[in-house]
């Protein structure tokens, strides 16, 4: 066959297949089309089910239809039709989404669809993405928000009160600080955003955070390939994180003045930081400008104390008490005790932390002057005017022996002379004067007289008999002052009264932990506490832990002082010894507490001593008047308010007796319960962060899931199937726990003056009981009346009284087993929740 022909047969045969080709993509083209318009016609009354399953059907369609296309281009190169059948398929994905997003609602974040991807033959769905989390580190901060807007932040299909729910759970230690006192509400949720990243969103913080982080990269301890791999690595991402924040020049600056200023004394990098404005990147001309002033002040100061004026003596003005202060100028950098750069000898602690004759051994030893302790002299011919502070002679104060005070004289039997005591070992309290001892603290959350909490500062004192806020918190916090008459006394018997007190209600930013209680008014509660500036880079804090007060080694204000009432009920197992001579961590709730011996400078702030007991002395007649009182006791009538009828009434008219046997009540509603808003946001919250601290001991957890599948055995606690409302309360709880309690170690308390969205409670709405068993002094004089007396102890009593059906949506509460499944909404039948109004009525009810 000629060649000509063979051609011809060819080109017929392909353009019977691109005639095929395009018949069959015009028949997909117009299925797509089918959908489209169904769903345009039907959308809205579809189940999100079924529009998932068109769905699918569409995205198959658009993968055989992009496999017809693809066999039309390799036939016909000039073929442009792929970008319609595209535009075809989004428009018609586009309302499928829409229609499914508005069916849903708010969509969990865990369970959301994500969109399939757009390229021809895609259409598997990607794995869930999990929420990240930050800390307060700033290095991290970018990469956590720009996942945090890519997630949740820019969905539109997630509510703003969702929105803002998963901001506090992918917070933690001091960003939850920053965000957590927001009350909880769509106008707050962008003011809280914005406050985070005008505290984190630094770009010289972040910068310098970086260069810690490459000076702090561990050192290989072998040769092996995996250690290597991690080291090139981490070294490449922050170099790559600092050059996204500046020039390499910027980097080689930063670099330079971080090695530079490793170098210099703590003072000196004091200083340095202090007059940094944090707005722009580190700069080693402005660093050696800083620093070249400060090495003119050492030098101006130093010729000022080495040559002081010289004093004209006067009747006012001698020498025992007009004496220049000891030069702590060494010609030495280093310590030749213990080998420190740092300081000098006489500013050393560990060589003021040995007896004096040891000190004055090594002074000599070492050639030192004993007056100056500088070397390359001896004490006749020390040019410094300086004398020992105590006895006024040529030896440096810190080498003055102290003798014990004089005892009585005595004579011994041989009848001579008698001779004064002495203690064989001198006290030196010159080396406890470089030593000071850090206060524990925290910050922590207290309530206000409209429920919503504040961060405040707490100091925790052993010590104390009494619970004290300052009168500055106490007024911004618009707590309500109640007549409280107390006298205190402390060191030295110093005295003081107390007129005024507040109630209110302490809580963990860590912890489910709350505590309320009442604390006295005073104008100040203990100077600024650290008293000094503490340098804490070479301390070695575990990174992992989250303290109680991050800013434990800032001297600031004191806002509240928690006493032993409370004290021994926040510590948990668990404690960190930093070294030798500095403080140590205890695990609270609160956090991990700063607490114990710490390095001071020289001629520190003075100490701070808390101490508070109170006194109550009565004179004798007062006892003999209660005493009279007491055996004159008449027994008066009980009378009730018009009020207290009012609810006598109410559990007469509604409590009776069910087939079981047992008391069944309606509660005693003051108001009705459509005044409760919506309560299921801040008791999920609270459970999430139950479940948090459940996760972290697993005894307490399986002591905890005892007690509330105990409620579900014993039939006191059941599932609640309906939807809840506003007119339904779901009660937060917690936990107490007490392991020296010989009966309950651990007690489920059920908070019912958490506060809802309509700021009440279900206790604000309850009508309160009055007192109707006999006061307990009758009880007591009753035992004299006859031979026996027998006592009771009714097994779980408040658990006893089941309330109405009517009720039972007052009293709902969240629990699982298990963190994988749903959290349950159960619905309790006893009125162990609002014990406030029915704990007295087991006397008339069953006496």
């Amino acid at each position: 066959m000629p060649k000509d022909d063979i051609e011809i047969v060819e080109e017929n045969a392909s353009g019977s297949d691109l005639a095929y080709l395009k018949l069959q993509r015009s028949s997909i083209k117009k299925n797509i089309t089918n959908i489209q318009k169904k769903v345009e016609k039907d959308g809205s009354k579809m189940d999100s089910t079924i529009l998932e399953c068109r769905l699918e059907i569409l995205e198959g369609y658009f993968k055989q239809l992009c496999d017809v296309q693809s066999k039309i281009e390799a036939i016909n190169a000039n073929d442009n039709t792929r970008s319609d059948l595209e535009e075809t398929f989004i428009v018609a994905k586009s309302k499928i989404l829409k229609l499914i997003n508005k069916n849903r609602g708010s969509v969990s974040m865990e369970h959301s669809l994500l969109n399939a991807s757009m390229a021809c033959g895609s259409s598997s769905r990607l794995p869930s993405l999990k929420l990240p989390n930050f800390d307060g580190k700033y290095s991290e901060y970018q990469r956590f928000i720009a996942a945090y807007n890519n997630i949740v932040h820019e969905n539109h299909s997630i509510s703003v009160i969702e929105k803002f729910n998963y901001l506090l759970n992918c917070l933690s230690g001091p960003a939850l600080a920053v965000v957590e006192p927001f009350q909880v509400c769509e106008d707050n949720y962008e003011k809280a955003l914005q406050r985070l990243q005008e505290r984190y969103d630094n770009k010289v913080l972040i910068f310098l955070e970086h260069i810690d982080s490459l000076f702090n990269v561990p050192k290989m301890q072998k040769s092996d390939s995996v250690s290597l791999r991690h080291l090139i690595d981490t070294v490449s991402a922050v170099r790559g994180s600092l050059l996204s924040l500046g020039s390499e020049a910027d980097v080689m600056n930063a670099i330079l003045v971080h090695m530079v200023l490793s170098k210099v004394d703590n003072e000196t990098k004091d200083n340095y930081d202090e007059k940094q404005d944090f707005k722009s990147l580190p700069s080693w001309d402005l660093c050696y400008e800083l620093l070249s002033r400060r090495c003119q002040f050492l030098e101006s100061h130093r010729k000022r104390t080495e040559f002081p004026e010289k004093v004209i003596p006067n009747k006012h003005n001698s020498p025992r008490f007009n004496r220049p202060a000891h030069t702590f100028v060494n010609s030495n950098s280093n310590c030749s005790y213990c080998n420190s750069s740092e300081h000098s000898l006489s500013t050393c602690s560990s060589f003021a932390n040995i007896v004096v004759s040891e000190r004055f051994n090594f002074v000599k030893r070492n050639g030192h002057c004993i007056n100056c302790l500088r070397k390359g002299h001896m004490v006749s011919k020390c040019s410094s005017k300086s004398r020992c502070r105590v006895c006024d002679s040529a030896h440096h104060t810190i080498l003055h022996i102290f003798s014990s005070p004089e005892q009585p004289t005595t004579s011994n039997s041989n009848g001579n002379s008698p001779q004064p005591s002495t203690s064989s070992n001198p006290v030196s309290f010159v080396a406890r004067s470089f030593r000071r001892a850090i206060i524990p603290t925290a910050v922590i959350l207290m309530k206000d007289n409209c429920g919503s909490f504040h961060t405040v500062r707490a100091l925790l004192d052993s010590c104390s008999e009494l619970n004290f806020i300052s009168e500055e918190t106490a007024r911004r916090l618009k707590l309500k002052f109640r007549p409280f008459s107390q006298e205190i006394s402390g060191i030295a018997e110093v005295r003081t009264s107390i007129k005024f007190s507040v109630d209110t209600t302490i809580k963990s930013r860590s912890s489910s932990f709350e505590w309320s209680s009442s604390f006295a008014v005073t104008k100040t509660i203990s100077s600024r506490q650290p008293g000094e500036l503490m340098n804490t880079s070479q301390w070695k804090i575990p990174p992992n832990i989250e303290l109680a007060d991050p800013s434990f080694f800032k001297p600031e204000r004191i806002d509240v002082l928690l006493s032993a009432e409370v004290f021994f009920d926040l510590l948990l197992d668990g404690k960190i010894s930093l070294g030798n001579g500095l403080p140590s961590l205890t695990n609270t709730v609160f956090g991990w507490i700063v607490g114990g011996s710490s390095p001071s400078r020289p001629h520190s702030n003075s100490l701070t001593c808390n101490l508070i007991v109170s006194t109550r002395e009565q004179n004798i007649d007062e006892t003999l008047n209660q005493f009279w009182k007491a055996e004159k006791y008449s027994k008066s009538p009980s009378t009730y308010t018009e009020a207290e009828k009012v609810i006598e009434d109410h559990i007469i008219e509604n409590s009776r007796f069910d087939s079981y046997g047992r008391v069944q009540v309606r509660l005693p509603f003051k108001k009705l319960p459509n005044y409760l808003g919506n309560s299921l946001e801040i008791s999920r919250r609270r459970f999430l962060s139950l479940e948090r601290r459940l996760e972290r001991d697993s005894t307490l957890k399986s002591m905890y899931e005892a007690i509330m599948q105990e409620y579900v055995s014993l039939g006191h606690m059941s599932p609640y199937n309906q939807s809840s409302n506003n007119s339904s309360y779901i009660i937060p709880h917690h936990c107490v726990l007490k392991p020296q309690s010989c009966s309950t170690k651990l007690r489920v308390v059920f908070d019912a003056i958490a506060h809802t969205s309509s700021n009440h409670s279900l206790n604000d709405i309850l009508m309160v009981v009055p007192t109707i068993q006999q006061d307990l002094i009758t009880t007591l004089f009753s035992f004299r009346l006859h031979k026996y007396a027998l006592t009771a102890d009714v097994s779980k009593i408040y658990r006893q009284c089941r309330i109405d059906e009517q009720d039972k949506r007052i009293q709902i509460v969240l629990w699982r087993n298990n963190r994988d499944d749903y959290i349950k909404i159960n619905m309790a039948h006893i009125i162990p929740v609002v014990r406030r109004s029915y704990k007295k009525i087991f006397t008339s009810m069953t006496y």
